[in-house]
């Protein structure tokens, strides 16, 4: 069945348009070919689920389906047992905006339903203070509906971020994680993260740093 893939590239894809570094680290208007190369690299990126799927960037009529998915993982975990930073008040919009932008969000989509939801950022101040504004893409709010989990949904996301990152010239996406969370450190270590740094946040964030070199990845195909 054919895969269904759209992306809606929004803020992100300002920048790029703008300039881009020569090899002489020397900013240069981008000319219609670099344009189209980027267009080509953002389009390449395909997600392989079976049905059909898509991954979308959200705009404010996606607030209520972003709150679902996260309020679902939230109810997961503490039925779970599982520690977490997460609960039903952080992930509700009114505090979410503090942090994020709607265009910062993408949710997965299968046959039409939403299934996962994940926020890219190209700035992170409180976990990574030390890198400039758009040197890496920041991995935040990934969740999975319960009725979906185990068919890598989580996976074809990352490989998204990853893809999206290399079309923008990015080589790093960082993440921060449940330090005590090993089943899923695992996950982000089998996507090719590695931690670089464990260290207590806000007195009680037990909290583990993870980067990934997309440039070590071979792109989704």
């Amino acid at each position: 069945m054919r895969l269904i893939h759209t992306i809606y590239i929004g803020h992100f894809f300002a920048p790029m348009l703008k300039r881009r570094r020569s090899k002489a680290h020397q900013f240069t208007y981008l000319n219609i070919s670099s344009i189209i190369e980027i267009f080509t690299l953002v389009l390449k990126c395909k997600l392989k689920i079976g049905g059909n799927t898509m991954v979308k960037q959200a705009d404010e009529y996606d607030i209520p389906i972003i709150e679902e998915i996260l309020l679902d993982a939230v109810n997961w975990m503490s039925k779970s047992g599982l520690q977490n930073q997460w609960n039903e008040s952080n992930v509700k919009w009114s505090n979410l905006s503090k942090s994020y932008k709607i265009n910062n969000f993408y949710i997965a989509y299968q046959n039409g339903l939403p299934t996962a939801c994940m926020a890219l950022t190209d700035y992170d101040p409180t976990y990574w203070p030390n890198i400039p504004k758009g040197e890496s893409l920041y991995l935040h709010k990934v969740a999975v509906k319960r009725a979906f989990a185990g068919k890598e949904f989580s996976k074809e996301l990352i490989d998204f971020a990853k893809n999206l990152a290399r079309s923008y010239f990015i080589n790093a996406i960082r993440l921060n994680c449940n330090q005590h969370r090993n089943k899923l450190r695992a996950v982000y270590e089998n996507e090719g993260f590695i931690c670089v740094e464990e260290k207590t946040f806000f007195e009680k964030r037990d909290t583990a740093l993870y980067v990934c070199n997309v440039k070590d990845n071979n792109p989704t195909s």
